[in-house]
């Protein structure tokens, strides 16, 4: 039997505790970046000082720094000096990223979340901080305001949130600016053996007369595998150099333009 894969759309659902937060802001399926920044005001520590915004969020990303360790030199080797993140969430990465640089590298981190985006610009003024939202905003409308034409793009944990048809937008409007070099840190991928627990999930939620009700959860991204990502990167006009996989991020792809 053929698979229609295209309808085996893996939706990642956030926790019960965690969308009856979030269904008080809106009840759409999709997290939005109202919801995002409620959920940030909310969980944001008391001391609001640069020291304790880091020591409040260090603590969750210790286990994948040493992950990304292989983007210093990857961009020292191929003199990639003007960098965008592109959903950088509270910037911390892309700050550490700047420190480990030469002083003549520009790091930009922009996310969809108006919060962060002015924290980021208060707590990092080392570093451009800008607003951007994949689903609304112009990537040739970003790099005018910024006025940076990037030598690479990351996505830092942030490709996944999209659809199919988002995704190739974006990435097709990264092309067409010139961008040469993507680096996609891809958090939701999947290996054979979690394809298959998806696929018989698929076929089984087919059958669950229950499964009506979880079409009105809330989610947050997709899960694919490598070769779905391959063929979105294709179709915008990008193909994988080299990649990476790791125990926590599981997969990372670098990209090359195909033009």
């Amino acid at each position: 039997m053929r698979i229609n894969k295209t309808a085996m759309k893996r939706k990642i659902y956030y926790s019960p505790e965690i969308e009856e937060i979030l269904n008080v802001i809106s009840k759409s399926e999709r997290h939005s970046a109202a919801e995002h920044e409620f959920l940030q005001r909310e969980t944001m520590k008391e001391d609001s000082s640069k020291e304790g915004f880091l020591r409040e969020r260090l603590h969750d990303k210790i286990n994948k720094i040493s992950e990304y360790e292989f983007l210093i030199p990857f961009i020292k080797e191929n003199k990639l000096k003007k960098i965008i993140s592109l959903g950088s969430g509270d910037g911390i990465f892309e700050y550490l990223l700047k420190l480990c640089l030469p002083k003549d590298y520009i790091v930009a981190s922009t996310d969809y979340d108006s919060f962060l985006v002015e924290k980021t610009k208060e707590y990092f003024p080392e570093i451009i901080s800008e607003k951007f939202d994949f689903f609304y905003d112009k990537f040739e409308i970003l790099i005018k305001e910024i006025e940076l034409m990037p030598d690479l793009v990351i996505f830092m944990n942030s490709s996944y949130i999209m659809n199919d048809e988002e995704f190739i937008n974006l990435f097709t409007q990264l092309r067409d600016s010139k961008v040469k070099t993507i680096i996609d840190i891809y958090p939701s991928y999947i290996g054979a053996k979690e394809y298959i627990y998806f696929l018989f999930k698929s076929l089984l939620e087919k059958f669950n007369s229950n499964h009506s009700s979880q079409l009105k959860r809330k989610f947050h991204g997709f899960s694919r595998s490598k070769k779905e990502l391959k063929n979105l990167y294709k179709k915008s006009g990008y193909s994988i150099s080299s990649s990476y996989y790791y125990k926590n991020t599981k997969f990372i792809a670098v990209l090359k333009s195909s033009d």
